[in-house]
């Protein structure tokens, strides 16, 4: 291949990854991506032909979109990053139609540039540092092959010169300069502390992705997504339960108002806002502790709890990126926690739990006024069947625990589960229709009945939503997905306060993905967890550690070459091969320093093209004394041409260092050493 057909496909190639390191967020419009994937397609096939002649065409094109981005900008329709990185990915695109050589490459590269800065602000994930990766060593070999082929071309070269610049070798060696680069980039992000501006993400309205949980809870439909097998959260848990999957769930939120297809919640936020709340009860021994991490994935910025919780404490964002990292926590007046500011990525916070509250006989008990109210409220028309089965199946009980346990046997073993529903979310009545009709329904359906079952018998009852579960991945710590989301109910005690019961079957609750699709998952959560741990969370604090413990590894070994319990022989042999390491290296650097030498015929002996660089400059200096200067971008023989027409007397000597400096640098004959001692006395007499 030739150097400019290398040139072209080393930087489509960088191109290419810089715009997949901003498209794959998700944030371009899929008319953005066709675009410029036209562009560049076109760019590869028909090269300069497109832009020969309409440079002022693509520029104010370039201006025209940079106008209607303000616009849109101005208009709210999107937010100020992903106005830059589509305004980086139109420039990039004119770049790359209007090139016509190498000279045009370095604003392509910049643009390019522009887009992978754009990417690094709209996401972090481990994808975006793939394409980073992929940019890094295709714009190592575009920049190389760029810088020949423009002194090919300034040099005049023959094409049997340019040829022989392309070889193996030479690719090799750029390869080995682009991984050095990666690495490079690799040292800067460990050696250097990070402190970046995340805490205004909110400000320049970025969305955040969601799955499993929602603060929503709406009958009808696919219902919460059980088949989805990401890692949304991770528990630490202390001490080790041992055990294959935790039988808890972990509320998010609970809802009290029922118009007969949605759920939401009438409470009223409180100001209060704690870093540490107790929630009740005094540590016990038989209570346990939690770490709870909630990913980026994992939903809204709620704190989720199970069942027993007595204090949640020190909530932080995760990762540590932002200047402030404490968060603090909220309650409003249902219980339910969360957290603010709003987080815009995850967040982690402490638990301590204590063994869930059992409920107790409130036969003859009298509700608070506010419990009535707002608990044992059903839907207006609501459909007379529904009370009349709450009746017949509390029928004889007069205790609530015992109504609570008889309505929640009654839909397990008289109802099925399942997540397709065809047709649900057309139905009028979508409680009545799961209870009288189908017969069969997802967690959110036997929540909702169980719930206004429990309240038609006189049973206070609200809905609560978040996870169930926890599978283990390692001891000690267990993973939350987003199959885990589901729905309970809670129902209330004087004497306890709410109590879960689930009528969902036991085998239905946790995900319901399948066991590749865990583990690839798991694979992934892996990968990610290192990449945040390692790279993007790695503190100063932990920087200086780690530079610490290298300092003392450094120091232990310097303590055992000079002496300590090494044995006289050890170190003898030691210091013998440090030694004979440092002759090899030494004789290398002398050979690869000094003059080559080729037996051919003789012993004459070649010295490197460098003296003939030398030997050129020297005459550029010396012209530039006399009043001579060489213009940016002129070549050796324009200039020798421009001496000649101005019949000046160092044009015979120009010529012919400039020619021999043109055959020494890229036309493979080295200069001479006789030759360079005559070149040199008459530039000095000159």
């Amino acid at each position: 291949m030739t150097l400019p057909g290398l040139r072209k496909g080393a930087s489509s190639l960088a191109v290419a990854f810089a715009f997949g390191a901003v498209a794959h967020t998700g944030e371009l419009p899929v008319v953005a991506i066709a675009l410029f994937g036209a562009a560049w397609l076109a760019s590869l096939l028909w090269g300069e032909r497109i832009g020969k002649g309409r440079s002022r065409l693509l520029t104010l094109a370039t201006v025209s979109v940079l106008g209607l981005l303000l616009g849109g900008w101005f208009a709210g329709l999107y937010d100020f990053v992903v106005g830059a990185a589509l305004f980086a990915a139109s420039v990039t695109a004119s770049r790359l139609l209007a090139r016509q050589g190498p000279v045009d490459d370095g604003p392509l590269y910049l643009s390019a540039l522009m887009m992978v800065a754009a990417g690094a602000a709209l996401a972090s994930d481990l994808l975006y540092g793939l394409f980073f990766a992929g940019f890094t060593v295709a714009i190592s070999f575009a920049l190389a092959l760029t810088h020949l082929e423009r002194v090919a071309v300034e040099s005049q070269s023959s094409p049997s010169a340019v040829r022989r610049l392309i070889s193996a070798r030479l690719m090799g060696a750029v390869g080995v300069l682009a991984m050095l680069a990666l690495c490079g980039a690799i040292v800067v992000f460990f050696a250097f502390p990070r402190f970046t501006t995340g805490f205004l993400s909110p400000l320049l309205g970025h969305r955040r992705s969601t799955a499993g949980f929602s603060t929503t809870l709406r009958l009808g439909g696919r219902g919460m997504i059980k088949d989805d097998p990401r890692v949304v959260a991770h528990v630490v848990v202390s001490p080790d339960p041992g055990v294959a999957a935790l039988d808890l769930r972990w509320k998010g939120k609970s809802f009290d108002r029922f118009d007969g297809k949605v759920w939401s919640s009438s409470a009223n936020p409180r100001s209060s806002s704690v870093q540490r709340l107790r929630i009740g009860g005094s540590a016990l021994p038989s209570d346990w502790t939690a770490q709870v991490t909630i990913l980026p994935e994992g939903g809204s910025p709620v704190v989720f709890v199970p069942e027993g919780t007595r204090e949640v404490s020190y909530p932080r964002r995760v990762p540590a990126r932002q200047l402030v990292t404490s968060l603090l926590l909220e309650q409003d007046s249902a219980g339910d926690l969360t957290l603010q500011p709003v987080p815009e990525a995850g967040y982690s916070y402490a638990l301590r739990v204590g063994p869930a509250a059992v409920a107790r006989s409130a036969k003859g008990a009298e509700y608070p006024t506010e419990i009535r109210e707002r608990y044992l409220s059903v839907p207006e028309g609501l459909d007379p069947r529904i009370p009349a089965l709450a009746r017949r199946w509390t029928e004889g009980l007069t205790d609530p625990f015992d109504k609570a346990r008889a309505i929640e046997r009654a839909l397990l073993t008289g109802y099925s589960y399942t997540l397709d529903l065809d047709g649900g979310e057309g139905d009028a009545d979508p409680l009545a229709h799961f209870l009288f009709e189908r017969r069969q329904g997802h967690c959110e359906y036997f929540a909702s009945a169980l719930t206004v079952l429990l309240r038609s018998a006189g049973v206070p009852a609200r809905n609560a939503v978040g996870y169930y579960g926890g599978q283990r991945s390692e001891p000690g710590r267990y993973v939350l997905r987003a199959g885990d989301a589901h729905a309970w109910t809670e129902a209330f005690f004087p004497e306890t306060g709410f109590v879960a019961f689930d009528a969902t079957p036991a085998a239905a609750r946790p995900s319901s993905a399948s066991s590749w699709h865990q583990r690839w998952a798991d694979l992934v959560d892996r990968a990610r967890s290192a990449r945040l741990r390692l790279v993007i969370d790695y503190s100063f604090r932990e920087q200086v550690a780690g530079v610490s413990g290298e300092a003392q590894a450094v120091s232990r070994l310097l303590a055992r070459l000079h002496g300590g319990s090494t044995p006289p022989i050890r170190r003898l042999l030691g210091a013998l091969g440090v030694l004979a390491l440092s002759l090899v290296v030494a004789r290398r650097l002398w050979r690869s320093a000094g003059p080559r030498r080729r037996a051919r015929g003789g012993a004459v002996v070649p010295l490197e093209s460098r003296e003939a660089v030398r030997l050129y400059r020297a005459l550029l200096r010396k012209l530039r004394r006399r009043g001579i200067d060489k213009r940016p971008g002129q070549t050796a023989r324009e200039l020798v041409g421009e001496l000649r027409r101005a019949s000046r007397p160092e044009s015979a000597l120009a010529e012919e260092i400039a020619e021999r400096y043109l055959a020494a640098r890229f036309g493979g004959r080295p200069l001479l050493a006789e030759e360079r001692a005559r070149l040199k006395r008459e530039l000095r007499r000159m």
